[in-house]
């Protein structure tokens, strides 16, 4: 996982854990820094409920993430192509059991329970604005 530059003009994150936070238009490394900080302790400590961060006025880009304790599922939307991506489990295959995460439920398909793959995931997010091609992914047209 890299963790150089940020792609954070004009990405807005909210994350929803014990204390919630929130940071509007990271416009620096050293806001988006801290927010990687932020939800790096987050999800390691297992306290991350929810994660959704937004590119542009339009969220024309975005990503939401459900967590609870070191279980997680994902969606990003590219709303200028019309397409949402959710992680493909390659170890549930099409297992369509529903998994309670954060108050919303999730085909286990679509779930993860690897942190490190969940922060290279984000990592990539805020660097490029788009999905982590090193993963597997269902897309759907919106």
């Amino acid at each position: 996982m890299k963790m150089e530059g940020y792609n954070i003009e004009n990405l807005s994150i909210y994350i929803t854990n014990k204390g919630y936070r929130r940071f509007d238009d990271l416009r620096d490394k050293e806001s988006a820094a801290k927010a990687v900080e932020l939800i790096t302790k987050a999800v390691e400590s297992e306290t991350l409920e929810r994660l959704d961060a937004f590119y542009g006025d339009m969220e024309a880009y975005y990503i939401s993430i459900y967590m609870e304790k070191s279980c997680f599922a994902l969606v990003i939307h590219d709303e200028i192509k019309g397409m949402s991506y959710n992680y493909k489990n390659l170890k549930y295959k099409d297992d369509k059991t529903e998994v309670a995460l954060a108050g919303y439920y999730f085909p286990k398909m679509i779930t993860c329970e690897d942190k490190e793959t969940l922060m290279d995931i984000i990592i990539y997010f805020f660097e490029t604005g788009s999905i982590n091609e090193k993963y597997e992914w269902y897309g759907k047209r919106d």
